[in-house]
């Protein structure tokens, strides 16, 4: 998949209000876009990426053949991202050219603080019609 720089993305104002919250933001518009190399910064190397009632996914190499799966995105809608710790959440809806999905990460960094990477994320996904 190439990269996808004219995907439109809706995202409430306040996301940069907290370091965590921008990250994640970048971080899911950089997955959508495919843009492979902004992505690994955000991970570790064993990161582990559940998707509920699918599959699990284990390592950077992995986790961007999984990313690569995706039909081309044309529209990404953040509702919310709560952060805690090493805790965060993010949920929204994303639309590719066949079907529109609601979705729901949530996330465990392997530290607390700006400087933390996703060691951990479980996705549950419900395609709408």
């Amino acid at each position: 998949m190439a990269k996808q720089e004219d995907i439109k993305v809706v995202c409430p104002e306040d996301c940069g209000n907290a370091p965590k919250k921008q990250i994640l933001r970048d971080f899911n518009v950089a997955t959508v876009q495919n843009k492979t190399e902004l992505v690994l910064d955000y991970i570790t190397d064993d990161v582990v990426w559940s998707i509920v009632g699918s599959h699990q996914v284990v390592g950077k190499d992995n986790f961007l053949k999984e990313i690569n799966k995706k039909e081309h995105v044309t529209e990404l809608h953040i509702d919310n991202i709560i952060t805690h710790g090493k805790t965060a959440s993010l949920n929204g809806v994303y639309m590719e050219e066949s079907r529109k999905v609601a979705f729901c990460h949530v996330y465990l960094f392997n530290k607390a603080g700006k400087s933390g990477k996703i060691k951990e994320i479980t996705t549950y996904i419900i395609n709408l019609p």
